[in-house]
């Protein structure tokens, strides 16, 4: 995770956001857009491919449920419910997906319900991740607090003269 972290913030990371967000801009300053994607394509296989192994080996093998179209679905569920603009978003999705498939399974064998229910109302509540929605609270509630404190020094200000 400490090696993808540094890849994001790195000057290769930088470009590969600007591309994300805008790549004629990224073309007409001069990256190689073609040859980002690839080396991004390449470097997601590798990372993928260490995590297969992992995985391998911590279920002793390879079966062919992993293949299953609702595990894949599983990755894009624990970004949902995280969040897709932090960092940590996808890993707290992975631990309350995780968290959330032990409680439930223990309790009915409708998991999938409940697991749709969740994300709809992640979607439609929230409109977002959980980290995200927290974290851009949390910047609204700063904004509002500094925008409190220099009205309340103009105040003061105003008040002394």
């Amino acid at each position: 995770m400490l090696g993808m972290r540094a890849v994001v913030l790195s000057p290769f990371g930088a470009a590969l956001r600007l591309i994300r967000d805008n790549e004629a801009r990224a073309t007409a300053i001069g990256i190689d857009v073609n040859a980002y994607k690839f080396a991004v394509f390449v470097l997601s296989g590798a990372i993928a491919s260490v995590a297969g192994v992992l995985m391998c080996v911590h279920n002793s093998g390879a079966f062919p449920e992993f293949a299953y179209w609702t595990v894949s679905g599983d990755g894009i569920f624990m970004v949902m419910l995280g969040g897709a603009q932090t960092f940590l978003g996808p890993v707290l999705g992975a631990v309350l997906l995780t968290a959330m498939n032990n409680v439930v399974t223990s309790y009915t064998a409708h998991y999938g319900l409940f697991l749709g229910a969740t994300i709809l109302l992640t979607v439609l509540v929230l409109k977002k991740g959980l980290l995200d929605f927290l974290r851009d609270r949390l910047a609204q509630r700063s904004a509002r607090a500094r925008a409190t404190r220099i009205v309340s020094r103009e105040r003061h200000v105003d008040a002394a003269s």
